[in-house]
């Protein structure tokens, strides 16, 4: 994704975007989280219910600045674009890869908002540590199912996951 075609957008436009990006995290996860089963799918759960928490907050600031939830959406992908039917995960490790690819491209596009924006810095702020927040968890979880079969994760930490610019 080019975070660059968030540049141009209104902050009207830009909660919209992120409102309809978390709300198909949220879909993805509470979907994936039906095939696989045991601790995993409880994390699932669990983001799914982070991500929900995230819409949620994003609509009441959309609600509280603008009067309503009739939101736009641009014609931008998101993050999350690929959270459908045909990118379903095909087992535990899959759906783990694409879960942390999705967080975190949410995360560094949460960190371009920030330095494209005068306004609202402490916003994307907040999302970007979260969305960091959640890569991390399924790192550390697929990590420990590799190890457990006997590879090596090629998953690499957030170094970069810092409050302020």
């Amino acid at each position: 994704m080019k975070y660059s075609e968030l540049d141009g957008l209104s902050f009207k436009e830009i909660l919209g975007y992120c409102i309809r990006g978390e709300k198909r995290a949220k879909m993805f996860y509470r979907e994936s989280s039906d095939g696989l089963g045991g601790l995993v799918a409880e994390k699932f759960e669990k983001l799914g219910d982070l991500e929900e928490e995230h819409e949620k907050e994003l609509l009441r600031i959309y609600k509280k600045t603008y009067g309503d939830e009739n939101y736009p959406t641009p014609d931008v992908s998101t993050p999350y674009e690929g959270c459908g039917e045909k990118d379903r995960p095909r087992n535990l490790i899959d759906a783990l890869r694409k879960a942390m690819e999705w967080e975190d491209s949410a995360y560094r596009m949460y960190k371009h908002l920030m330095k494209n924006r005068e306004k609202n810095v402490e916003l994307f702020e907040h999302f970007a540590l979260e969305e960091g927040s959640h890569y991390e968890t399924l790192r550390a979880e697929k990590s420990l199912l590799e190890k457990g079969r006997g590879s090596q994760s090629s998953a690499k930490p957030r170094t970069d996951i810092t409050l302020g610019k």
